[in-house]
């Protein structure tokens, strides 16, 4: 289920634990802020591994939704995977829609 943060209300999207949703933002935060300022370093681009490739072809979360902690977890074992557009040796590529207007 979507806990983690305490049970939500059916009138509220508030969580219950104003602070453990703040520290857990810092905490999401602060890691896509190091990737950015060590974005220089290492490769351009880095394919996704295997292991992780077939962790996201599992199943839709259900509909209640992830837990906070493990959708932190699977967000943060995506950051080194990204398109390598902020690296500073980034040449560029275009990414498509996947649709007719798109190409």
């Amino acid at each position: 289920g979507a806990g983690g943060m305490g049970s939500l209300s059916p009138t509220s999207l508030d969580p219950a634990d104003w602070a453990t949703l703040r520290a857990s933002a810092h905490a999401v935060l602060d890691a896509s802020l190091d990737k950015l300022e060590a974005a220089s370093e290492g490769r351009v681009w880095t394919p996704v591994p295997d292991d992780l490739k077939e962790a996201l072809r599992a199943p839709v979360p259900p509909e209640d939704g992830l837990a906070h902690g493990e959708l932190c977890e699977r967000l943060l074992a995506l950051l080194p995977y990204g398109a390598g557009n902020t690296h500073p040796r980034f040449f560029g590529w275009v990414h498509g829609s996947g649709s007719p207007g798109g190409v």
